[in-house]
C-alpha cells in the first residue's frame, strides 16, 4: 500500500499517544517564543530602550508603530513565502531570524551611535532609524 502525503514523514496514527496533544504542546511552546516579537515582549524594555537611546516616550511609540505597519505591509508576501516553503521551514527560518533581531535590538544603542558617527548624521535620528528599523524586523518575524 502506498503511503498518503498525510503520512509523511511518520504516520500519525502509529504515534504512541494521540498526536493532537502533541500539536497542543508543540503550537503553545510556538507562541510563547514569539513573545518578543509582540507588544508585551516589547513593553518590557520601554524604559531602558529610553534610557539607552534618548528617545522620548512618543518617539519611541511611533517608531514601534511605523515598524508595526512596515511589517504588516510585507506579510502577503511572506505568506505567499510560506505556502511554497512549508512551515516547518518557515518556523525554522523566522525563529533564526528572530534570534538575529534580538540579538542586533540588544545593541541598537552601540548600533546608532556606530551609524551616527559614520555618517554624521544627529544621534537622535539614527537612534529612530535603527530602532525603528529593529522594531520592523522584530515584528516581522516575531
Amino acid at each position: 500500500m502506498a503511503r498518503r502525503a498525510v503520512d509523511t514523514p511518520f504516520a500519525p496514527a502509529r504515534f504512541p499517544v494521540f498526536y493532537g496533544w502533541a500539536i497542543v504542546v508543540f503550537g503553545t511552546v510556538g507562541v510563547l517564543m514569539s513573545v518578543p516579537g509582540q507588544t508585551m515582549g516589547v513593553s518590557v524594555f520601554t524604559d531602558s530602550l529610553l534610557g539607552a537611546l534618548g528617545l522620548s516616550r512618543d518617539q519611541l511609540s511611533m517608531a514601534y508603530m511605523c515598524g508595526t505597519l512596515g511589517s504588516a505591509c510585507l506579510l502577503p508576501y511572506a505568506g505567499k513565502l510560506y505556502d511554497r516553503l512549508g512551515s516547518r521551514a518557515m518556523a525554522v527560518i523566522a525563529s533564526l531570524s528572530l534570534a538575529l533581531v534580538l540579538i542586533a535590538l540588544s545593541r541598537s544603542d552601540v548600533l546608532a551611535r556606530y551609524v551616527s558617527g559614520r555618517l554624521g548624521i544627529a544621534a537622535p535620528i539614527t537612534a529612530y532609524a535603527v530602532i525603528m528599523l529593529g522594531f520592523f524586523a522584530l515584528r516581522f518575524w516575531g
